[in-house]
């Protein structure tokens, strides 16, 4: 399955309204159609799957600042604006963000990007 498939399987659970597949270092190997974060702000939540701390401040997706809410370091890190919320998840190679919105809980989005990591997992990356 290409990096674009993964985004795509993403997107059809419809608990997502925005995703994207990254490499450690911030680089886009694919994202949903208009996916609303900057490169920096993808640098940033990479980095912060490894050193929460680099999301201390929060990260801006619009006008909107979204803030931690939870870490697990090395693994995964949820970052909330109200019932929005940015999920990010890391793999040996890649990292999987999902932007959910206020129509599905953070646990369910995290879910569904957590079975795709397991599975690149499985497969060496």
């Amino acid at each position: 399955m290409s990096w674009q498939g993964y985004v795509d399987t993403l997107m059809a659970t419809k608990s997502l309204t925005a995703c994207g597949v990254f490499g450690h270092d911030g680089s886009v190997w694919a994202a949903s159609q208009g996916f609303p974060l900057g490169a920096d702000a993808i640098k940033q939540i990479v980095a912060s799957t490894v050193d929460s701390s680099k999301v201390a401040n929060g990260v801006t997706m619009g006008a909107d600042k979204y803030i931690l809410l939870r870490s697990d370091p090395g693994v995964s890190v949820i970052l909330k604006k109200a019932l929005n919320g940015i999920v990010a998840y890391r793999s040996a190679q890649s990292c999987i963000i999902g932007i959910h919105d206020h129509t599905v809980k953070t646990e369910i989005a995290l879910t569904h990007v957590g079975k795709v990591i397991d599975h690149l997992t499985r497969h060496g990356y």
